[in-house]
Formats: C-alpha cells, structure tokens, sequence
C-alpha cells in the first residue's frame, strides 16, 4: 500500500507532524512503517475506545433482571357503517415494556451536571414509560348518489420502541464498578515519566493546539480528538505499560451483585462510552391523510392525497452531553471539569477524562406530501398511470451542542414526477414504457471550521445561508465573499486562525446538484395456446437515452476546494429499474 503525503488533505497535518521528531515513511510496505506513522485517538463511543473490565453483559448486579425486557401490546378497534355512504374506523393501542431503561439503577453523581443536578448527587433512575397509549380514527364517505366522489382521511398516534443493545452498554457504566465492560478514553493513559520509561522519543512530543503545536511533556494525559506526533508504535509502548493497572481497577474481584452502591464505572473511568438520558422519552409520531378521488368516466379516475407525519423525540444519536471539546475563550472548558492526573481513578473526585456519549431522544422530522395521480384503465387499447408528488421532509442534525435546532432543515427533493403506459400494438405486441423526474435533492454547504466551538461539529454550515436547501450560485458566491471578509485573520472558538485565501470557489463552471431523469421502455410479443398456455417474449431498455445522471457533488469549501466543490464524483449505478448507464435485457415467461 502506497501512502502519498502530498495527496494529503490540508485539514490532516501529517505534513507538519512528520518532520517534528524523526523522519516518518512515506510508503507504507511493512509493519514497521505503519508503526511510525503518527496517529490520532478519537473519543471513546459505542465503536472506539479501549476496553477494560470484565466481559459479560449485562454485569453480576441484578444480572437476571437486567438482561429482560417483557414488551406487551394490546388493542382494540372497529369500524361501523354509520350510511351506506360513510364508514368510520377508530381504535386504541397500548403498549409497554418492562426492561427497556435500566430505571433500577441511579444516574451516577458525576453525571449530575449534565441534567441539572448538583455535582456528586445521584440523580432518580431513568423511567419505563407507562403511558404509551395508541389512538386512531379514519373515514369514508361518497357524496352524492351517483358515487364518483370518495372523500377519506384518517388520524393516528404511534409509539417506537428503543434499543435493547444501548441498555445493555448502560448497564456497565452506571452500574456498580466492575459491573460489565467499559470503554475508555486515551486520556486515561499518561505520557511516562522517565523512570517507567526512558525510551528519549517520548521527550519530544507534541500536540496540535489551534493552528500549530505545542509541547506534551512527561506525565501529560494522550488527548482525543486532535493530533500528536506519537506514534502507533510508541503508543503500544505506553498502553503494554499501562492497560494492566487500568484493567485491574475496572475489573474488582468480587464485584457487586445486589444492592445499594455509592460508585459506578463512570465515576471510577469518569467517561461513558454509551449512556442513556435521564428523561428518555419514546419516540412517537402523529400521522394524518385525507385524500380526495373523482370518477370521471370512460375509466379515467383522479385521485389526491395529502399526508403529514410528525415525529417528537426522534433518536440524535450519540451526543456528548460532558462537551468535552466545548472552547470558550479558546479553552477547553467541559461541563464537568477535566482531571488531574491525581485524580485518575479516583471514584470521589468529580472530574472528567473525555466524553459522555449519551443517546438523546429529542429530535424533530415533519414530513408533508401531495400526491396527485391519474389512472386510465386498460381500454382502447392502452392504460396510463401518471402521478406527480411534492415532499418536504425536514430533520434534523447536531451542529451545535448549545442549540440542537439549529441543525433543522429538508433532506428530500421537493418534486417527483411519473408516468407509465401501456399500450397493445397489432400482432401481439405490446409496448410499455416509464418515464421519471426527480428534482435536484437540497444540500448543506460547510466550511472546515467549528464555528460554535462547541464540538459536536468539525465542519460547520457556511454562514449566509439557510440550513440545507437549494441556494442559487449567486448566494452561494456573495456568502463566500462575505466569510472571507469578515473571518479570515480571526480565530476560530477552539483557537485555529483562519488565514488567507479562505474560502475557495472554482474558477470553471459548476454545480451543486442535478435532477435525476429516467426513460426505459419493453416491448414484448405475446403466443397464445387455446387460450389458456401463453408464452411472452420481451426485451427492455433501461435509461434509454442514457442520460448521466450525475451524483457526489461536492459540497464542502476550503481553501483548496476550487478542484472539488461544486463537481461530481459519480453517477447513479445501473440495479436494473433504475437511472444508471443504460442497460438491456431479454427475457421469457411462460403462463398457464
């Protein structure tokens, strides 16, 4: 495997790292250079980290009521033809599980900061929910004798459910210590002191503070998140040296099975890879239709629907409730204060060594749509389908820990086109065709910088424009112009200044999007058998025209983005059925 440091991109300082200590490889051929390279060390989560403890899950405490959960609906509904014109359906669910939170066990002290509470306090337990209760009510009527007109719609109320697999990781970490694996950060091991370790490379290092670098002396905690010229080698040196007395601590001979406890895992690692909110509603939806349909005769009927779902308390994922790379005057100021090394493993001292990744339940997505279709019944020969919709989904994602909404907006393209046909030709053939439009999907351009300072971002929405959309090129170029004017030369939050050139556009033509287009068509001939044995022959054309349906625009800009915004890097792959390269195919079916 070939490693071309000047294929780099600019945002990973490997360039400014490999000449700080000693000469690094510029192929990567054997195990030596990868063990020279500098590496970085994210924060620990449900995927990275190091693990440590004992490896059953759920742990020894409350062990068989913690690994169940008893989930129970029931319901009830009916219907009742109140006219032989108008029909009406309503029903009630209920639903409720018995284990889904581990709500047995306190939120530790050290997490009461992060809800509100008093630092060292634990907090109640997070509740199963009780009231999760499921209405729903639809009609039907048709006015009028003649029967040409239906008006429907309906209501309803629906409840998710959760993640057993994040109970299970919540378990071992607010649980009593030793109560089942923990993963920890890398701030949890320390840079040796001359005497555990004399080897002169760990006297040279550094980390990437801001815009460049500063020293990392002995005994200094491997940050997350950012750079170090420590190598994967020099790391393995370190972690062989410590990970016995960092495992030995989490892992107590006889760990607790039963009862009260004053100390968890969080407060003895002072992290938490996968924890659950304190209030963690379910996730639920509202959900409306009604809908209107004509007859207009000579088999032609004309339907339009509107439908509207409101998710509350959609999943955020896994945020860091601690905000552990949160700047405030360009210094890293947690929620709960960063350790000391004497306070390493010190289950009393009310500090943190990196992030509390915790699943939060509070997320908004509205979709509305309109669908309006025609359909003409096989008659005369032909039939036609033809349906047109308009979408808006607005979600949402974190781009501010201080302000989850912010990061709300449309993720769908607004309009969808379709018409399909068929029609019967002489002697047996019959030709199809499908035809698709689907306008051009809303983006979100950003800039490489944290603009919040608060973390939960490394590359931030470029200021001037809505969040997500479609911005014309005229936007986009004046919202350039104006964060190069007023950002370059300033820092940003967690210290890095934003220097010359800025924000770069490309000097061609480009684009940030395109709509999708699609034409296929069959033909096919059909041998009938004494009306009851028929084979058809036919052959398809997958986007005829071969349209390049062009996708992976790049949307991020920088200061070398004058190559990559704004140009695709792919196009739609060919599953048949689809607006990839066109494609053919011939096939047979027999019917009897």
């Amino acid at each position: 495997m070939q490693f071309d440091m000047d294929k780099v991109p600019s945002s990973v300082p490997y360039k400014l790292l490999v000449g700080l200590v000693a000469p690094r490889p510029i192929a990567l051929i054997t195990n030596s250079d990868l063990l020279n390279l500098p590496i970085s060390y994210p924060a620990a989560a449900l995927t990275s980290g190091f693990e440590a403890g004992p490896g059953e899950t759920p742990g020894a405490w409350n062990h068989n009521s913690e690994r169940h959960d008893w989930r129970s609906r029931e319901f009830a509904q009916d219907f009742w033809k109140i006219k032989p014109n108008l029909t009406i359906n309503y029903g009630i669910a209920y639903s409720y599980e018995s284990g889904l939170w581990p709500s047995d066990m306190p939120i530790p002290g050290i997490m009461g900061p992060l809800f509100g509470g008093a630092p060292g306090v634990q907090l109640p337990p997070t509740p199963n929910r009780k009231l999760n209760f499921s209405p729903d009510f639809g009609f039907t009527y048709s006015p009028g004798a003649a029967g040409k007109w239906v008006i429907r719609g309906g209501f309803g109320v629906y409840w998710d459910t959760g993640n057993m697999v994040q109970k299970l990781h919540t378990v071992s970490n607010i649980g009593p210590i030793g109560n089942g694996p923990v993963t920890i950060p890398s701030t949890l091991f320390t840079i040796p002191t001359a005497a555990q370790d004399p080897n002169p490379a760990f006297d040279h290092l550094v980390v990437q503070t801001g815009s460049g670098f500063t020293p990392l002396a002995r005994g200094s905690q491997i940050p997350t998140s950012t750079f170090t010229n420590i190598t994967l080698g020099e790391f393995l040196e370190i972690y062989n040296l410590e990970y016995p007395t960092v495992d030995s601590v989490a892992s107590p001979a006889t760990p607790l099975t039963s009862g009260s406890y004053q100390y968890s895992n969080v407060d003895l690692i002072k992290s938490c890879s996968v924890c659950t909110n304190i209030q963690n509603p379910m996730p639920r939806s509202y959900q409306t239709t009604i809908g209107v349909q004509r007859d207009l005769g000579h088999g032609i009927v004309v339907t339009a629907d509107w439908a509207r779902r409101q998710v509350q308390h959609n999943s955020l994922g896994q945020l860091d409730l601690n905000h552990s790379n949160n700047y405030v005057n360009y210094v890293k100021t947690p929620v709960i204060p960063a350790c000391t090394n004497a306070q390493l493993f010190v289950p009393s001292a009310q500090c943190s060594t990196g992030s509390f990744s915790t699943y939060v339940n509070e997320g908004v997505a509205l979709y509305n749509g309109l669908l309006v279709r025609l359909v003409k019944n096989m008659s005369h020969h032909y039939s036609i389908i033809g349906s047109y919709a308009f979408q808006n989904l607005n979600s949402q994602s974190v781009i501010d820990f201080h302000n989850w909404k912010s990061g709300y907006g449309p993720t769908l393209a607004h309009n969808n086109l379709n018409v399909a046909a068929i029609g019967e030709l002489p002697w047996g053939f019959q030709l199809s065709l499908n035809s698709s439009f689907i306008s051009t999907t809303p983006i979100e351009i950003t800039v490489p910088y944290d603009l919040t300072g608060t973390g939960a971002t490394t590359a931030s929405p470029l200021p001037g424009l809505p969040y997500r959309g479609l911005p014309s090129q005229a936007a986009i170029t004046s919202a350039v112009t104006a964060f190069n004017s007023q950002y370059i030369g300033t820092k940003a939050p967690n210290g890095a200044t934003i220097t010359s050139p800025g924000l770069v556009l490309p000097t061609g033509p480009w684009r940030i999007g395109k709509p999708t287009t699609n034409q296929d068509f069959r033909l096919t001939k059909v041998f009938a058998y004494h009306d009851r044995y028929k084979l058809s022959l036919y052959g398809e054309v997958f986007n005829a025209f071969n349209v390049g349906n062009l996708t992976g625009y790049g949307t991020a800009l920088s200061q070398n983005s004058g190559t990559t915004f704004g140009t695709f890097t792919g196009r739609a792959g060919q599953v048949f059925n689809s607006s990839g390269p066109r494609a053919e195919q011939v096939g047979a079916r027999i019917s009897f």
